[in-house]
């Protein structure tokens, strides 16, 4: 049931299709050959060296939240 009505339902799929999402998301990341992250794994140019494993993090605890690591 979509939350306001008259929606189309973009939410609701989008909330169904995260964990997926996260999954290719943090594959692609952990892939990425630059050490600190960059505008092809994480978009921006990292100025802090633990941005890209700040990003890493965040996928695997937002993945968590569904139940899957």
């Amino acid at each position: 049931l979509p939350i306001y009505p008259g929606g189309i339902g973009l939410s609701e799929k989008m909330y169904t299709s995260l964990p997926q999402l996260l999954t290719r998301a943090r594959d692609h990341v952990a892939k990425c050959r630059c050490e600190a992250g960059c505008p092809s794994c994480i978009g921006a140019q990292s100025i802090d060296a633990q941005s890209k494993l700040d990003a890493l993090l965040l996928m695997k605890k937002l993945l968590g939240l569904f139940g899957q690591v």
